[in-house]
Parts: C-alpha cells; sequence; structure tokens
C-alpha cells in the first residue's frame, strides 16, 4: 500500500493507524510515529508554451514543464493580467477574441511573446 501527503511542503507530522473488518468493527488506534518533512526550496523548471490552435474567437496552449512533482500548479498571463491561477491543468482554450477582431499573422500573434508562467 502506497500513501501521499497531498500539499506535504514540509514540516512535522505524526502518522497512526487503525484496522476495520468485513463488519465494520474498528480496532483502537495504533502508536503514533512521527517525522520530519524536508523543505523543498528548489523552484520548479520554467515551462515551455505552444499554440495548437488559433480560430476566429479562440487561442488553444499547451504548456509543458519537466516533471517537479505532484505539487506543482501554473498560472497563465495575458498581456500581464491572470487568466488561469494555479491550475495542475497543462493545456487550456482561451474563448477571449471577439469574432470580428482580426487574428494576427503566425509570425506576430503575441500570445506566446505575452504569455508569462509562473
Amino acid at each position: 500500500m502506497e500513501g501521499r501527503f497531498v500539499g506535504a511542503v514540509g514540516g512535522w507530522r505524526s502518522l497512526g493507524a487503525t484496522a476495520v473488518d468485513a463488519a465494520g468493527n474498528y480496532s483502537k488506534p495504533s502508536n503514533s510515529v512521527t517525522f520530519t518533512l524536508p523543505r523543498d526550496t528548489v523552484a520548479p523548471t520554467q515551462p515551455l508554451v505552444s499554440i495548437t490552435d488559433v480560430g476566429a474567437s479562440h487561442v488553444s496552449l499547451l504548456w509543458s514543464s519537466v516533471e517537479d512533482g505532484p505539487n506543482v500548479w501554473f498560472s497563465v498571463f495575458v498581456n500581464g493580467n491572470p487568466v488561469v491561477y494555479q491550475s495542475r491543468n497543462t493545456s487550456t482554450t482561451f474563448t477571449m477574441l471577439d469574432p470580428e477582431t482580426p487574428i494576427p499573422s503566425p509570425s506576430r500573434r503575441g500570445i506566446s511573446e505575452g504569455t508569462t508562467l509562473r
């Protein structure tokens, strides 16, 4: 059996266990064990952003990063404004353009240059 501390970022922890049988009877709690998780002091790797699709009123982005563990979230900024905040997703589609607004040419889209992931 394997367990994972979701959101564990370091610090002191105490664990114990109980047993349960098929009838739903629980044992008394076990002894407790304590340990300290080291704090993560290494920043995640810099994501790489790609445009996967552009339409008359949308843009689809894909970003990747080296696997930095289970506790990595991404925020996406367009022209300095947050549009995705602390998501574990690595892709999204924005329907942010008015259908009457012309899409710049692929070399001048500005999304890849103007999009900063943190």
